[in-house]
């Protein structure tokens, strides 16, 4: 007479069910990781049903339930497997480890940031740790935004990720000082967002101080101010029919490129600690467009490009 043992069909309900969670996830492109995470404990749940059931159902006055070895050590194995899930679900490794698994890679736009310029002749703006474009316009307000790469499980989480302002501001008398805070990047083994651009439109008739350890882009179409710009890297793009002067300070003579006309003194004089005067290596460029009534005065520690365009 065949015997049962307890665990026989509660193994086998729980391979059948795997096998269906699994092959339906494959075929229909599906995450199953926090489905299996939530509804684990219904094996603890079978496996008592199926003990209970083999024992009000047994004919015998005092039944036992009666095990195989490898019933046995299956059965040990997953009480072992669900109580350590729970308890890394518990000290949050696991819902860590399920961000990392459904996580996936978003570009997005900031929403445009608008800061007012009422009362303000003079604005200084420290550049964010990214490469920053800066056109020259009109109007009375700074306008920015960003291009970012977020890391999170859907693109609504991601959007929220970058809602904060970016940038922040200071007033003192009519200067305004403008930096950035910096975006969540706890990890690549969590969300994050990492900034990739910034743009900012700034009213060209205000005096504008940059200052940047990163790429910095110029578009002067509307300039009618005097700019400073203390760079790294650096490139401007000038209209054909500009009105402006532009005055480098660089390290090296093939630091000044592009479609404009330097003139180029080189070196520079200044003068040591007993007052003497020496050679520098610094070399100063000035290129003149129309009648030179604006300025552009430029201090980079790395090349500096200056383009006209139509």
């Amino acid at each position: 007479m065949r015997r049962f043992r307890v665990g026989t069909l509660s193994m086998g309900v729980v391979l059948v069910a795997t096998g269906v969670m699994l092959l339906f996830a494959q075929l229909n492109n599906k995450a199953v990781l926090d489905f299996a995470i939530k509804w684990w404990p219904l094996i603890f749940i079978l496996l008592g049903g199926e003990v209970l059931w083999h024992t009000y159902s047994a004919k015998e006055e005092n039944p036992k339930v009666k095990y195989d070895l490898f019933s046995i050590i299956i059965i040990f194995l997953v009480v072992i497997s669900g109580l350590g899930v729970q308890a890394l679900t518990e000290i949050g490794i696991i819902p860590r480890l399920s961000k990392v698994a459904f996580a996936q890679e978003y570009l997005l736009k900031k929403p445009y940031q608008e800061i007012s310029l009422e009362g303000i002749k003079r604005i200084v703006l420290n550049s964010p740790r990214c490469e920053l474009v800066v056109h020259a316009g009109e109007g009375n307000s700074v306008l920015a935004t960003a291009t970012a790469i977020v890391k999170a499980d859907c693109q609504e989480t991601a959007e929220k990720l970058i809602e904060a302002d970016g940038l922040v501001s200071r007033r003192a008398g009519d200067t305004l000082f403008l930096y950035f805070s910096q975006p969540l990047s706890p990890g690549e083994l969590s969300y994050y967002a990492r900034i990739t651009e910034y743009n900012l439109v700034i009213p060209g008739d205000r005096k504008v101080e940059i200052n940047s350890d990163f790429p910095v882009r110029i578009f002067a179409d509307k300039l009618k101010g005097n700019w400073l710009i203390d760079g790294k890297e650096t490139e401007v793009r000038v209209p054909e029919d500009a009105d402006l002067k532009i005055e480098a300070l660089v390290w090296d003579r093939s630091d000044l490129g592009g479609t404009v006309d330097w003139k180029i003194t080189e070196p520079l004089a200044e003068n040591d600690e007993a007052g003497q005067s020496r050679e520098s290596k610094q070399v100063k460029g000035e290129a003149v467009l129309g009648n030179g009534k604006y300025k552009i005065n430029v201090f980079s520690r790395s090349r500096l490009v200056v383009n006209k365009i139509n």
